[in-house]
């Protein structure tokens, strides 16, 4: 047995001490902390009083909903749970809240891809051929106006160039400045129905049309007026400007602003006309569009023929222009001179003939030539009288027949010739016109049918419904259409 000795004794007095003094001060600071209300805890009712009626809402809340277009609505195939809290990182990866089906707008995007690429396909071909029409018709307007100055040339050949400018003057056949770009003048004349005025029937017949003052219609047309073709194909090129002489006579038979003079026309009565009710009355209230093609208004263009009165037919009498002192050097004046010296040979050969049987028949009374040498000199006297009488004939022939009937010709086939450059030009005009409306129909499918894959792939994007800041997710119910807050 060990005895403690009195150094060890004195060591576990000193630690029990230690001991109790920390254990009085934990046990002193527990009691102060249990000095607050208590209340022992039993099983009963909990009793929650409603002092005033209302709904809790969040103080910032954000509402989510479908955009997809459809009337029968649009399948949820995954959709995150009631309560989940939606954190900053899941909106930094894209937390996706809602997912759509969105099988049926992709077979609408591979359906409207391909009407897409069918319209744009139609869209540059009607380009390109508005390009080409335009190419054409300055070809066929250069080819119309080389037939005329051809034709002209040739009266010139003919007459000569100063008789031929007199009767072209004359007859109001003179040149008049006119330009290729036809693109500028179809436009001014498209500007010109556009703009003009309408009478009261007129805007009261367009006051019935119920589509055109639907909201619908007034969008579709501001936004096919307003879109731009910036992702479309290039712009059409203009071409340059050339000038080019078209005569001035034919405003009787052509327009001079390119447009063809339409008359009014009869319309085919309906049966309640025939029939004598009152069908002819709302008939005239239903349809009075026909006045309104008569009134076309005419806008000053740069035409190839004047706006002056019909000129006067004017018949030329080319029998009194036989003459060398008013003919020009043309082929006319050599034929006639040749024709006159012809003449005057033939005259001065029979009167040398006349003069040596004269002679002849003087020494044939005195007996120094024979019967047959005398009778040679009559035959070449007879000879040279039917060479005048021929040359004469020829000369009458040409002056009388074939010289107007050339002269005829030559003017008549520049006369066509102008009413070819015209007929040309108005047909250019036409098909101009076709091939721009054909254009501008294409360009509006070409719009619409971009707009609408746009939108298509717009609702594709907007099948899968990200988290855009953080929050509680809640279902909305009712009218309540939040889906977290």
């Amino acid at each position: 047995m060990t005895f403690l000795t009195k150094k060890s004794i004195i060591k576990l007095i000193i630690i029990c001490l230690v001991c109790f003094v920390v254990l009085f001060v934990f046990i002193r600071k527990g009691s102060r902390a249990d000095t607050g209300a208590t209340f022992t805890a039993k099983k009963g009712n909990l009793v929650i009083s409603v002092l005033q009626g209302g709904s809790v809402e969040a103080l910032e809340s954000q509402q989510i909903r479908s955009e997809i277009k459809g009337y029968q609505g649009t399948r949820i195939l995954n959709i995150v749970e009631e309560g989940y809290l939606v954190t900053e990182d899941d909106v930094k990866n894209g937390k996706i809240l809602v997912e759509l089906d969105s099988s049926d707008l992709e077979q609408r995007i591979i359906t409207q891809e391909v009407q897409f690429q069918s319209t744009l396909s139609t869209y540059i071909e009607a380009q390109k051929a508005y390009e080409i029409q335009l190419n054409q018709n300055e070809s066929d307007l250069k080819a119309a106006e080389l037939n005329v100055r051809f034709a002209l040339m040739d009266l010139e050949k003919y007459l000569g160039d100063k008789l031929a400018n007199e009767i072209v003057k004359m007859l109001g056949l003179e040149l008049k400045p006119f330009s290729y770009d036809l693109e500028a003048e179809e436009t001014e004349l498209l500007e010109a129905a556009l703009t003009q005025p309408t009478d009261s029937k007129n805007s009261q017949f367009r006051e019935q049309l119920p589509f055109q003052q639907s909201p619908g219609f007034l969008s579709r047309t501001n936004q096919l007026q307003g879109a731009d073709a910036e992702s479309g194909p290039r712009p059409l090129r203009r071409p340059g400007q050339q000038q080019m002489d078209v005569p001035a006579r034919f405003t009787n038979q052509f327009g001079a602003d390119g447009s063809t003079n339409v008359g009014p026309r009869r319309m085919r009565p309906s049966r309640q006309q025939m029939s004598g009710t009152n069908g002819q009355s709302a008939f005239r209230q239903e349809f009075p569009m026909s006045n309104q093609i008569t009134n076309l208004p005419k806008k000053e263009i740069n035409s190839p023929v004047t706006k002056t009165n019909p000129a006067p037919a004017i018949k030329i009498d080319f029998t009194k222009y036989a003459d060398t002192n008013l003919l020009g050097d043309g082929a006319a004046m050599q034929q006639l001179r040749n024709l006159q010296n012809n003449l005057i040979l033939a005259q001065q050969e029979l009167s040398l003939n006349q003069i040596h049987y004269e002679g002849s028949l003087k020494l044939y009374t005195n007996k120094f030539l024979t019967k047959n040498e005398l009778d040679n000199e009559e035959l070449s006297v007879k000879k040279s009288r039917l060479q005048v009488q021929r040359s004469q004939t020829e000369l009458d022939l040409f002056i009388k027949y074939e010289f107007p009937k050339t002269a005829e010709d030559y003017l008549s086939k520049y006369e066509e010739a102008l009413r070819s450059l015209e007929r040309t030009r108005k047909e250019a005009l036409s098909k101009l016109a076709q091939a721009r409306a054909r254009l501008k129909s294409a360009e509006n499918r070409f719009r619409i049918e971009r707009s609408q894959l746009e939108d298509l792939r717009d609702q594709y994007q907007k099948c899968k419904i990200k988290a855009l800041r953080p929050g509680l997710v809640v279902y909305g119910g009712g009218d309540d259409r939040r889906f977290y807050s």
